[in-house]
């Protein structure tokens, strides 16, 4: 392992960098713009597909050895990968920030139907056990999971997201009681508003029992990985 010695660069080092490894940058200022909003790092991902091997083809009566460890990333029998980040032919910043801008559409399409998936399983888990336990707080109970285990460690997680909306709440209250140039009759709007800001400030501040909420809030509370 050796030290990390690298200095951060500017937009401008940066396309530098691209042009004098082939990359063509039509409108600089274009470009450093992305760069602002993007940034190189992330973008500098997509033109991995646009890089070239060159290689060197060492004919069988040459005696060269290369090392392993001196090989890096793709090597063919008779053919070593020297000269990285190399750009084909034309290929310029556009077909870079294309490639960019595909993969960013097609990842916002699958969360859509990820969370469209994710809303509809929530939705079926309450709807069919509050049906077949007639009863609002049936994750409570039991015998409505496989493991014990894992019925403990949802309560737990459950309570824990409560405890902690409490104290938020109770902050919030706290720090609007202490506005000294604030009449009281808007101390207590300011509360009131406070208190609806999401459902569980809600339930924690109008219901004192049961401890836990009903199941379609609960069903809200949890995680992917917690479903």
């Amino acid at each position: 392992m050796v030290q990390f010695t690298k200095q951060a660069k500017s937009n401008q080092e940066h396309l530098q960098t691209w042009q004098d490894r082939g990359l063509i940058i039509p409108d600089l200022a274009r470009a450093d713009r992305y760069l602002s909003f993007i940034g190189y790092y992330r973008l500098s991902a997509y033109t991995i597909p646009f890089q070239i091997v060159n290689n060197i083809y060492l004919s069988p009566n040459e005696n060269v050895n290369f090392p392993k460890s001196q090989i890096p990333f793709i090597y063919l029998p008779l053919t070593v990968h020297i000269i990285p980040h190399k750009y084909k032919v034309d290929t310029s910043f556009d077909d870079v920030l294309n490639l960019y801008i595909f993969d960013r559409e097609l990842r916002l399409l699958v969360m859509d139907a990820i969370e469209r998936i994710e809303v509809a399983i929530r939705a079926q888990i309450c709807n069919v056990l509050c049906h077949l336990s007639n009863d609002a707080f049936w994750y409570t109970d039991e015998q409505h999971f496989s493991h014990n285990y894992t019925h403990m460690r949802l309560l737990a997680s459950i309570e824990r997201q409560l405890l902690d909306e409490k104290k938020r709440l109770e902050s919030d209250e706290k720090a609007i009681d202490q506005r000294k140039s604030v009449s009281q009759a808007d101390k207590d709007a300011l509360k009131d508003k406070v208190r609806k800001e999401n459902f569980l400030r809600h339930y924690l501040s109008k219901y004192d029992s049961p401890k836990l909420p009903p199941s379609w809030m609960m069903i809200e509370m949890l995680t992917w990985g917690e479903l």
